[in-house]
């Protein structure tokens, strides 16, 4: 399991930043099991929660999943079902087996 930390803004100006840490950590594994800790998020813009939503579905598409920890109103409009309060509760989520609804 892979852990991300992000923090300040992910936005169309820093967006591009995250996309091969991402790349990375969704391909070291297969199948995929990523946490983004988004609870130091200030703010995500639409290029932001596009590239959040566009992982988590590759992830799913991938038979892995990738979960994203707090971020707020900033995060859930775009990832809603792919979220968890705390990195506690995804680092739990993806430490147990998928649920039948889970799988792609």
């Amino acid at each position: 399991m892979i852990v991300l930390t992000l923090g300040g803004a992910l936005v169309q100006a820093t967006a591009h930043a995250l996309e091969r840490p991402l790349v990375r950590a969704l391909a070291r594994r297969v199948p995929p099991l990523v946490v983004v800790d988004a609870n130091r998020l200030s703010a995500v813009d639409a290029a932001g929660g596009d590239l959040l939503a566009h992982a988590v579905r590759y992830a799913a598409q991938a038979g892995g999943r990738l979960v994203v920890a707090g971020g707020g109103e900033h995060v859930e409009a775009y990832v809603a079902d792919a979220m968890t309060p705390t990195l506690d509760e995804a680092l739990s989520e993806l430490a147990r087996p998928p649920r039948r609804g889970d799988l792609p």
